[in-house]
């Protein structure tokens, strides 16, 4: 009873997730948001390795969040080719050269769990033009799309039908990358709006009280 539970929340959460990704690509097409070619590229490359490792090593219901994860920075990342920002740099074909390296140690190894902790490492990597782009420039992220991401995310840890490290690691992980840059982006458009009224004060022209 509980297992199939928690198939049913797995896959409510790998559509939420899936989703998540519809509004970024509308704020995309319309102009509103800038992606990160590097970023979305290698979350695209790596979000295949992340899925099949993580099916491989854990699988069970959760394993629906990291399809998603795999399919929607496809989309994003074909988008970003015309409509994104930045190019690669050295760091990101080092990160794509370490997601080759995952696939030869996998198969050096046989344990998934090896491919997984790597791809996790090359992911996070990938995430972080992202989170301090949230923050510098909030307006060229779509906040609706990650608040869906954390929400289908915390969803998806009830999932979980086996807590160990094969299995945890993941959910935990787009967990917090998540509400980390749901934070950032809060954080920036406050720190956006104190600079606005910064400047407005300083233009202000002073009003001087005339002695009678």
């Amino acid at each position: 009873m509980s297992d199939g539970w928690q198939t049913v929340v797995g896959r409510i959460a790998g559509v939420i997730s899936l989703l998540g990704f519809l509004p970024y690509v509308v704020a995309v097409l319309r102009r509103k948001a800038r992606p990160n070619r590097a970023t979305w590229l290698i979350w695209t490359a790596v979000g295949g390795l992340l899925f099949a490792s993580y099916d491989a090593s854990a699988g069970g219901s959760a394993r629906w969040v990291p399809l998603s994860d795999a399919l929607g920075p496809l989309m994003i990342a074909v988008l970003s080719l015309r409509y994104g920002e930045g190019g690669f740099t050295r760091f990101d074909r080092g990160c794509l050269m370490l997601a080759a390296v995952s696939v030869v140690a996998w198969a050096l190894t046989g344990s998934a769990l090896v491919a997984l902790a790597i791809n996790l490492f090359i992911d996070l990597l990938g995430a972080l033009p992202t989170m301090r782009k949230a923050y510098a420039d909030p307006a060229s992220e779509s906040a609706l799309t990650w608040r869906i991401f954390l929400f289908g995310n915390v969803l998806n840890l009830l999932a979980i039908q086996r807590w160990n490290v094969g299995s945890a690691a993941y959910p935990i992980y787009v967990v917090l990358v998540s509400g980390i840059v749901n934070v950032l982006l809060v954080a920036g458009k406050r720190a956006e709006h104190e600079r606005r009224r910064t400047r407005y004060r300083r233009r202000r022209p002073r009003v001087r009280s005339r002695v009678r």
